[in-house]
């Protein structure tokens, strides 16, 4: 408990790093204001990914995450960190100039489980849930959509690692690929 007297330590996120996760998770009484400064150092230096079962219990609340950009400080929802924009930056089936070639190609996920996504001339419409899988929180969702014309449908997964979207998308009957994603600014 000694270790952490010096408030002036939370503004270093690598002696928090340094310390351990076996200590951090020891302190008894642990208070919000303390949870979102530990929490922030260590995603800033990348020692816990923003799925790590120690935030469980901290799901429903609102916690400021610096994530990969340090200086451009986000909120995001515990609940769904799903929620918002992502823009499409590879795919393994197609290049950045097709998955770009009639809007920059992005998947977007809503407050009510829908959501929509287009890349290349494939565009859909989402029904999705929050899930676990392997003893971690992912996105699955199925679609419907259009593509240059003709009705195609499927399924995909999705799941943040370390402030990327990282997912496979599935045509039903026909090709899957799998894709990242970051944030939309």
């Amino acid at each position: 408990m000694e270790y952490y007297k010096d408030r002036k330590m939370f503004t270093n996120p690598e002696i928090i790093a340094d310390a351990g996760k076996e200590k951090i998770f020891s302190i008894k009484n642990i208070g919000r204001k303390n949870l979102k400064e530990i929490a922030n150092a260590l995603y800033k230096t990348g020692c816990i990914d923003y799925d790590d079962p120690w935030l469980d219990d901290y799901r429903d609340k609102r916690i400021k995450m610096y994530y990969i950009y340090p200086e451009r400080p986000t909120e995001f929802n515990l609940k769904n960190r799903y929620l918002g924009k992502w823009r499409i930056t590879e795919m393994d089936l197609w290049d950045q100039d097709y998955i770009d070639m009639d809007v920059d190609g992005y998947f977007s996920f809503l407050e009510d489980r829908v959501g929509d996504f287009q890349f290349g001339l494939v565009q859909g419409v989402i029904d999705y849930r929050i899930e676990k899988f392997d003893g971690k929180e992912r996105l699955d969702f199925s679609w419907i959509g259009d593509d240059e014309g003709s009705p195609v449908s499927g399924r995909g997964w999705a799941a943040i690692k370390r402030g990327i979207l990282e997912g496979r998308i599935y045509f039903y009957l026909g090709d899957n690929s799998g894709f990242k994603a970051e944030r939309a600014k």
